[in-house]
């Protein structure tokens, strides 16, 4: 009976000190190293996220690529040249919805 009370707590004792898995990094967490990886500046990441989500509705609802570069390059608190924009809403859209992503009129 001891020894398997001891095998017991040896399991138990394995279990916990184990490391956990690995966790899939979440939408969010991808989108903004995307947008890190192409160079695109955010002055804050709730917004950049917020925005590339708002992306995925506009796009569903018919807006054109163009239009949707547009409503980031003229966001205030984009400054930078529009080829960033232009991976902004590629990002966004290949991230959050891909399936807008081939649907939206280019």
């Amino acid at each position: 009976m001891r020894k398997i009370w001891v095998a017991v707590a040896a399991a138990s004792l394995a279990a916990v000190l184990a490391p956990a898995p690995a966790r899939a990094a979440s939408d969010d967490e991808t989108f903004l190293t995307a947008l890190g990886a192409w160079g695109v500046h955010y002055t804050s990441a709730d917004n950049a996220v917020s925005q590339g989500r708002r992306m995925c509705a506009e796009s569903r609802t018919g807006a054109t690529w163009d239009r949707l570069v547009d409503e980031v390059a003229a966001d205030p608190a984009f400054t930078q040249e529009r080829m960033y924009a232009e991976a902004f809403v590629r990002n966004a859209l290949g991230i959050y919805c891909p399936a807008e992503l081939w649907s939206t009129d280019w």
